[in-house]
């Protein structure tokens, strides 16, 4: 016979007197100490499958486990990521930010181009016509701005609007007209904020010139004084050899006046008294 007992060595226990045998801790549970009664329930964030064990595992990179006493962690969903081992709790994905497969690390950046508002998602949408994104991973699409149009879905960069053309926030086209049909007053300014109509642009005023990305139908101001500036006109035009424009924002030029020259295109002078000029 023996004179004393032996104590349960670690993954073991028995919590029961006059045993000859002891008890291997089952799965989800471990035991680090010798002689001891019970077995210790894994803790949230880790698991273990098999019995008799020291110590249990960490969940994996991706899975969360928010149980005690598990034998296996559970994969972050769509939407979610987890980038710790050990956790008990995946985390959305941040707008601007997707996640379209289970038991990952981290989230995708939503491309230039497109866009996603809301958190927890699968896919990121396209920028709609009259919008753009210019950098990965935004939450909103920027308005076209005024001097730029957008044509196309996904656009990363605005356009120049065509020069002879003015373009107003949001513009889809180039060489928009619809503000053509609005009043005049409605339309000169200093920015587009300051128009009534609710269009996207227009043609260039007569009398001003409006080079590529005008935002306003004044473009960048009168035509000068020697030239001139029909509607829709991108640089000023010079008048030609004999005529004259002697004032900012000509539409037209003036022919050289009777008794008058012109060596120049901004203004007449008087002939000298003998000569005379038809």
């Amino acid at each position: 016979g023996t004179t004393v007992c032996r104590h349960c060595e670690v993954g073991q226990y028995q919590n029961a007197s006059g045993q000859t045998a002891c008890v291997s801790c089952p799965v989800g549970q471990f035991q680090a100490a010798n002689g001891t009664t019970e077995c210790t329930l894994c803790p949230t964030g880790q698991f273990r499958n098999h019995t008799g064990t020291t110590r249990c595992a960490q969940c994996a990179l991706g899975q969360v486990q928010d149980n005690n006493g598990t034998t296996g962690c559970k994969e972050c969903h769509v939407g979610q990521f987890q980038n710790a081992s050990g956790t008990t709790q995946c985390v959305l994905c941040a707008p601007g930010r997707f996640q379209d497969v289970t038991n990952q690390t981290d989230c995708v950046l939503c491309t230039a181009g497109q866009f996603q508002p809301d958190s927890n998602t699968t896919a990121c949408v396209d920028c709609e016509p009259g919008f753009y994104a210019a950098e990965p991973a935004a939450s909103v699409c920027l308005e076209c701005p005024e001097g730029h149009y957008c044509p196309t879905q996904a656009l990363v960069h605005p356009l120049p609007c065509d020069a002879g053309f003015y373009c107003r926030r949001g513009s889809t086209t180039p060489a928009p007209t619809d503000c053509d049909a609005a009043n005049t007053t409605q339309r000169p300014g200093n920015s587009t904020t300051t128009f009534v109509a609710n269009c996207s642009g227009g043609t260039c005023i007569a009398g001003y010139h409006c080079p590529e990305a005008s935002a306003v139908p004044t473009g960048a101001g009168p035509c000068p004084v020697g030239s001139y500036c029909p509607r829709g006109t991108p640089e000023p035009l010079t008048c030609a050899d004999g005529d004259i424009a002697p004032v900012e924002g000509a539409t037209e030029c003036l022919p050289c006046p009777a008794g008058h020259y012109c060596n120049t295109t901004t203004r007449a002078a008087p002939c000298p008294e003998t000569t005379c000029v038809p």
